[in-house]
């Protein structure tokens, strides 16, 4: 039996990173489980999406995703 995984990502800290996209964004499509990628390569997962409700009507979606900590994330 052969494992084919990157053994230095298995072992990796990794953070949550939680962003709002409002519906005019365009977050169609996006699902739990897609990859997170950076210049094209693959560096973490969106682990959820949840609803942003305001007045009782969604109005946003908050993206949550897993990547590890040594890339640094800034807002805006």
């Amino acid at each position: 039996m052969f494992l084919l995984v990157d053994v230095d990502r298995m072992f990796e800290k990794m953070q949550t990173v939680r962003v709002v996209y409002h519906l005019g964004d365009g977050v169609g499509g996006l699902k739990a489980g897609a990859d997170v990628k950076l210049g094209d390569q693959p560096v973490g997962n969106v682990t959820a999406i949840e609803d942003v409700m305001e007045d009782g009507r969604v109005t946003a979606k908050r993206v949550v995703f897993s990547i590890p900590e040594r890339y640094m994330i800034h807002q805006n």
